[in-house]
């Protein structure tokens, strides 16, 4: 019965008193739109892949895939610039009208602009010889010589014990072996 009425005075308490809804805070996500489409050669049609799709004032940019397809997220609601480059064909801008929540799409198609070329002439020269002193005069020629490199890691000798049959000889330890080397390098270095 305590649980009961606990559980009805605590509803009393956060059970707002008005009837009027209260106000919710806009975030950012509810103020925000998308956009999407698509970038394609004038010519032809052909999708272009890696155009540079973006909203300079915003700092918002994307690049198209192997479809041509971008998709610009959380781009506040209201009217964009939406410029589009890409390497060999003319830019464009279109202005688009986001509203909150919603996707607008937009599809452009960028014309080739053609490729102006240096003319660029190849001669032919001589080419130039170069040769340096065969001898030189007037310098000692010393002998440079090497300090002898020693080792001098000593290992002292290590004389390893017999083998002994555990059925002759018990241990009050329980040991296994399986490697003597290990051991032996150990004892080595220690010393």
């Amino acid at each position: 019965m305590r649980l009961i009425v606990s559980l009805f005075v605590s509803l009393l308490f956060f059970t707002p008193l008005s009837s009027e809804p209260t106000a919710r805070p806009v975030s950012p996500v509810d103020s925000t739109g998308t956009i999407t489409g698509t970038v394609v050669d004038a010519n032809g049609g052909v999708p272009l892949a890696g155009a540079n799709v973006s909203i300079d004032s915003l700092q918002i940019g994307d690049a198209t895939g192997p479809q041509g397809r971008f998709r610009l997220t959380n781009v506040p609601a209201g009217t964009h610039e939406v410029s589009v480059a890409f390497v060999g064909y003319s830019d464009a801008q279109k202005t688009v009208s986001v509203e909150a929540g919603t996707t607008a799409r937009v599809s452009f198609a960028l014309s080739p602009t053609p490729q102006q070329t240096e003319d660029l002439m190849v001669e032919q020269a001589p080419a130039v010889r170069r040769q340096a002193p065969a001898a030189r005069s007037g310098g000692k020629v010393r002998r440079r010589t090497r300090p002898s490199q020693r080792n001098t890691e000593d290992y002292a000798p290590i004389e390893s014990n017999d083998f002994r049959a555990v059925s002759d000889h018990p241990l009050s330890t329980f040991s296994i072996d399986v490697d003597g080397a290990s051991y032996t390098n150990t004892r080595r270095f220690i010393r």
